[in-house]
């Protein structure tokens, strides 16, 4: 305002700038080619529901993560409870957390892009749920989570990346479809750099390099170890700096 000593606050990347920029999204799927299926012209719309997916019309998925984030962290506060119960073991709260919980923020996760900003994005609201159940530090959590979420879910849709291109291509559609898009997206001359389903598949220069890789199994298992490795050094270190006095038994359970 006239007069006002003070610089308005930039309204860059808030709330209401992100809901802006939303809205205008949706607006202009309205001015785009339609298509028409039987004679019926089918309507555009930014974003849809698919079986318990949310799908964008420019194929982003950051909208689906964070609404499936949202799900999950009222699930986790439903069970808070048995989250701050001293007489259940850490071991036993995090199969219950990965069961009842990550079930919830996964479901769907191998179509996801794996951009650094949605990682970090992941990584933050998994320590902010592993603090309230093993009383570390969210900075401790972040840093080396007692439940690695980020290597879980990149090397759960790898090793199911493997299955899927060690599948007949006549018998199956979804391994037509993977190799598809991923040369549709040019993984084959961008150095396979995309953050996508084959983002840890290792080096390849053509699909047929790709199967070749996929083929050989204990190659791409100790792919998929090398992403998730069961880490005692660390587990050792993160009980040690642990306010939890069961985090000794769930490594010792670790260790079994």
């Amino acid at each position: 305002p006239l007069g006002c000593k003070n610089k308005p606050k930039s309204k860059s990347g808030t709330l209401a700038e992100k809901a802006v920029k939303r809205l205008r999204r949706k607006e202009a799927q309205k001015h785009y080619d339609h298509v028409c299926m039987e004679g019926t012209e089918l309507e555009n719309v930014l974003c849809f529901t698919y079986l318990g997916s949310n799908f964008e019309a420019d194929g982003d998925c950051e909208q689906d993560v964070k609404i499936r984030m949202a799900i999950a962290k009222s699930t986790f506060g439903k069970l808070m409870e048995i989250w701050k119960a001293p007489e259940i073991s850490l071991k036993q709260k995090l199969r219950l957390y990965s069961a009842a919980v990550i079930s919830i923020v996964s479901f769907g996760f191998e179509t996801w892009e794996m951009p650094q900003k949605l990682e970090d994005s992941l990584r933050g609201w998994n320590a902010r749920c592993l603090a309230a159940i093993t009383g570390r530090e969210i900075s401790q959590e972040h840093r080396q989570p007692t439940f690695d979420l980020i290597a879980k879910l990149r090397a759960r849709r790898l090793k199911w990346a493997g299955q899927i291109l060690r599948l007949e291509p006549e018998d199956s559609l979804v391994h037509q479809v993977l190799i598809a898009i991923k040369t549709a997206m040019h993984d084959l001359t961008a150095g396979n750099n995309r953050r996508s389903l084959l983002m840890d598949a290792g080096e390849y220069n053509s699909h047929e390099e790709l199967l070749a890789l996929a083929a050989d199994k204990r190659g791409w298992a100790e792919r998929v170890r090398q992403i998730d490795p069961v880490d005692h050094d660390t587990a050792a270190k993160m009980v040690s700096s642990s306010l939890d006095p069961y985090a000794e038994e769930w490594l010792m359970g670790q260790n079994t």
